[in-house]
């Protein structure tokens, strides 16, 4: 079925965007030429990989919305039993609550387009949840399967990377002696390698061939020696959290004393040699966990505090970092020792609360009840989840962590997942007619939602890569990258100015 396969096709690429680095040729041109990389674009591992997958869901809700034309299935088809008129119902007050929030908040095209540095606004949860939609209705078992299959294999890759960067090889983009694999961020890869490890134990359960299921749990523990040299402690609170739950059902049947002494025995075996690792002492240090934790209770209390000013519909999304900072220049609230000028509440539900107010909160609440009643039932998916709910006590999601999220939200829901009707079948053939006008629609949604932010962040990445190479100001790069207003104008503005401030002392 050529719709089908096309969607599955497009899905697959999305799920393996957090595993793409940023060098093309990693082994022939290294990143500090600025050449060619896979997203030349300033903030490549979070408006670049971002942009990327908008793109693809939109060019599958164009095959989809082609595949309803030729045809009688619509979005009905996916509502087809009641625990699918609950999640619909879900998504759709989430929707709506976060829709109403950002036209009423204190800066609408802020909250509509969000930050290019954390790509946090409604435009892009539109994408999450259409891409949400789209693979609960039309993926079938052998399409999740390879979903699940791409998603460890990034997960991997990424983890490879992480570990590549650790031992400072030549060939890999690194930054101060800080892992972040494909990411970024430290935390960002933490919080996505917590979904591609339990889908790697996930499919090792389901898989009857011995050697398979030796690889998933070699891509297991190359994983979560990723993770913990990430060095980030919440990171390993949730990974504890997440294997407790995805462990009780088996535990509570199966296991014996000896089983409990082999496990305590390997678990002790692997923090002994791990405690080698210089990473060991920051990762259980008391002091730095502290301070860690006294910051963000600082944050949090300022979230609190907005809160309780604007609390039915709040301040709309991406308008934390300006309250923020009033409140660091009004001197009323603590602040925390980061010296950052800028921040995020550090915590997903404060900043839930505070962008979309108690309503969103609630709303978002209801979404995440409906999807671990459903993981419930596996044991795998259900660790996934609840590392990943408390992981987000102590940040924010970002663009990979959604990205999984609603993928494993998806197969909950899905006609697979649960032994029901099969996925939607769409048209086996496209007419001439039919890739015309859709290759034309795409264009067309391309150059009014994302040439102009492409071009801006491409040409601010010139100015940086020539500014860092030369010592000298690329005039020509920085007109261009202003030359239009787009939402990451501001940021590209802000980190001009201290380039060329920087360079004037």
């Amino acid at each position: 079925m050529l719709y089908q396969k096309v969607i599955h096709i497009l899905a697959v690429a999305a799920l393996a965007i957090p595993a793409l680095p940023l060098a093309l040729f990693p082994f022939f041109q290294p990143y500090s030429l600025g050449k060619t990389t896979l997203f030349p674009f300033f903030q490549p591992y979070t408006f670049g990989k971002t942009t990327l997958f908008e793109i693809i869901v939109e060019a599958m809700a164009l095959v989809w919305l082609a595949s309803l034309l030729s045809q009688k299935s619509s979005y009905a088809d996916f509502c087809d039993t009641k625990k699918k008129k609950t999640i619909g119902i879900a998504l759709a007050v989430l929707s709506a609550s976060f829709f109403l929030s950002t036209v009423f908040s204190a800066d609408v095209a802020a909250s509509f387009w969000g930050s290019s540095a954390r790509m946090d606004g409604l435009f892009t949860f539109l994408h999450f949840f259409a891409f949400f939609i789209l693979l609960a209705t039309l993926f079938g078992e052998r399409a999740w399967r390879r979903g699940m299959q791409i998603s460890v294999g990034a997960g991997t890759l990424a983890s490879l990377y992480a570990i590549a960067q650790w031992f400072s090889a030549p060939f890999v983009v690194a930054s101060g002696g800080e892992i972040f694999g494909t990411l970024g961020n430290p935390s960002y890869l933490a919080l996505y390698l917590l979904f591609t490890i339990f889908l790697a134990h996930y499919l090792a359960e389901k898989e009857e061939r011995r050697e398979v299921v030796v690889l998933l749990y070699c891509a297991v523990a190359i994983q979560v020696i990723a993770l913990l040299l990430t060095q980030v402690q919440a990171a390993l609170c949730a990974l504890a959290v997440g294997a407790a739950v995805a462990a009780y059902p088996y535990v509570r049947a199966r296991i014996t004393l000896w089983h409990g002494i082999i496990t305590l025995a390997v678990i002790g075996a692997f923090i002994f040699l791990f405690s080698f690792s210089a990473n060991f002492s920051k990762l259980v240090s008391l002091s730095e966990g502290g301070t860690s934790l006294a910051n963000r209770i600082a944050v949090w209390n300022i979230a609190l505090s907005g809160i309780a000013e604007k609390p039915l519909l709040g301040y709309g999304a991406n308008n934390f970092e300006p309250y923020y900072l009033a409140q660091k220049n009004k001197g009323d609230a603590p602040l925390p020792a980061t010296g950052e000028t800028f921040d995020k509440p550090h915590n997903a539900y404060l900043e839930v609360a505070f962008s979309y107010g108690i309503i969103g909160l609630m709303a978002y609440f209801f979404f995440l009840w409906i999807v671990v009643r459903r993981a419930w039932r596996t044991p795998a998916l259900a660790g996934a989840c609840i590392g990943y709910f408390v992981f987000l006590f102590f940040f924010f999601d970002t663009f990979a962590s959604l990205l999984m999220f609603f993928f494993v939200a998806a197969y909950l829901f899905s006609p697979s997942s649960s032994k029901e009707n099969n996925a939607i079948a769409l048209e086996k053939t496209v007419s001439p007619t039919v890739l015309v006008v859709g290759g034309l629609a795409l264009a067309a949604i391309f150059f009014t939602f994302h040439f102009k932010p492409l071009y801006s962040a491409y040409f601010a990445r010139q100015f940086f890569v020539h500014t860092s190479a030369t010592g000298a100001i690329d005039e020509t790069a920085k007109a261009k990258a202003l030359h239009y207003t787009t939402f990451n104008t501001p940021f590209i503005e802000r980190s001009i100015l201290l380039t060329e401030n920087a360079m004037k002392k």
